[in-house]
Order: structure tokens, then sequence, then C-alpha cells
């Protein structure tokens, strides 16, 4: 399965990880001040979070929402892709303002085929949250295994690790047919 290589992640590497996170964002809103922010990673379960077979499926993904997102807009600063212990990520500003950003982001999401794996932020420097789809009262992601809303059935813990695990197996070889 992709998941069982890579080296596990503490979860104090992963918290640290998204301290940095937050400080880039912040370095990048504050040079281009009018700008929106994408920042782009994996929702990958588990203590494995960067491998060959993740990176594939990042990069696919990230290919595919910048050039949905210069159909629209610019994109200010060049994007940056850092490959990670605690998985891949990227970021991008552009002229976009964050409503019709979050909407790309947010279609992304539900219709490309690894979009459920995805986790895109977009954020910009008037409000310090990332907008959410309830910002637009869009109806919550939905669950990798099922249909319910993720938040709750991660919440809950309603489907095992190794169903989880498999999701993502099915994501990788329904998109890449490996």
């Amino acid at each position: 399965m992709i998941l069982d290589e890579g080296k596990p992640q503490s979860l104090l590497k992963i918290l640290q990880n998204k301290e940095w996170r937050q400080y880039y964002q912040r370095q990048l809103l504050d040079r281009a001040p009018q700008a929106s922010l994408v920042a782009v990673k994996l929702n990958i379960p588990g203590a494995i979070k960067n491998n060959f077979y993740l990176q594939k499926m990042f990069q696919s993904g990230w290919q595919e929402l910048l050039a949905q997102i210069k159909l629209e807009s610019t994109i200010l600063e060049s994007a940056v892709y850092l490959q990670l212990s605690t998985g891949p990520e990227a970021f991008a500003t552009t002229k976009l303002n964050s409503t019709d950003l979050k909407q790309i982001t947010i279609a992304f999401e539900d219709n490309f085929a690894l979009g459920r794996l995805f986790d895109a932020d977009v954020l910009c420097s008037d409000t310090p949250q990332p907008f959410s789809r309830q910002d637009l009262a869009l109806p919550p992601r939905r669950c990798l295994v099922c249909d319910l809303p993720a938040k709750q059935c991660a919440r809950e813990q309603t489907h095992s690790k190794a169903q989880l695990r498999q999701a993502i197996e099915n994501y990788y070889q329904n998109y890449f047919g490996a």
C-alpha cells in the first residue's frame, strides 16, 4: 500500500510545522497585502505524511489547481512548492479576491479526482483565519470513505485507520491506474 512507505512523523513535528506554516503565510501576505493567498497540503491521516506516492498525487493536484487559478487571474508570487517531512505543501498569492479564490479551491477539492485528499486554505491580510466553506454558505467537506461530513467522521472516529488508508489507496489507484 502507498502509505506503507515513508518516515512516521511525531505529533510534535506536525505541530511545529503548523506553526511554521502560519508564520510563512503571514510573510507571504505581508509582501503582497492586497493579494489573496492559497496554501495547499494533503489531508493524510496517520503518521506517514510524505513519500513518493504522496508527492506524485500532490504534484498532480497542485498543477491542476494552479491551472484553474491562472484561468481567472495572475499569480503574483511564483508558486512555492515545498517537500517537507510532514508532507508536501505549496503556496501562491494572486490578485483574485478571497471569495473567488475560495470558490476555485472548493471546486478543485470537490471535482478533481484526487481533490478530497487536498486541503486548500485561502487567506487574506484582512482576516487571521482561512475562509471556510461555511463562510460561503456551502456544505462541509465530505469524508474520504463515506458521504458524511469529514469532521463528523473524524470526531466520532467512524472509520478505522485501515479504511482510511484503503480509501487513499483507492484514490491513487483510480487516478494513476497503477
